[in-house]
């Protein structure tokens, strides 16, 4: 049996999806913090710099722990 590469294995694809899960459900918290507090004006740039932070800021930090 072959040696599979570790961006290949089981754990790591559960991390993968256990940290985009983490950021789906965060991004949704924000989305609707945003429609119970804020005008319906300011909802598109904070859902924008929201996704930033979460994603952008962290995207190669989170790639580097998943593929150890």
């Amino acid at each position: 049996m072959g040696q599979r590469s570790r961006d290949q294995s089981p754990a790591t694809r559960f991390l993968a999806s256990l940290c985009c899960t983490i950021v789906q459900a965060r991004l949704h918290e924000e989305n609707e913090r945003c429609l119970l507090y804020l005008d319906v004006s300011t909802r598109k740039p904070l859902i924008a710099t929201a996704e930033k932070q979460l994603l952008d800021r962290h995207t190669s930090a989170i790639l580097d722990k998943v593929g150890k």
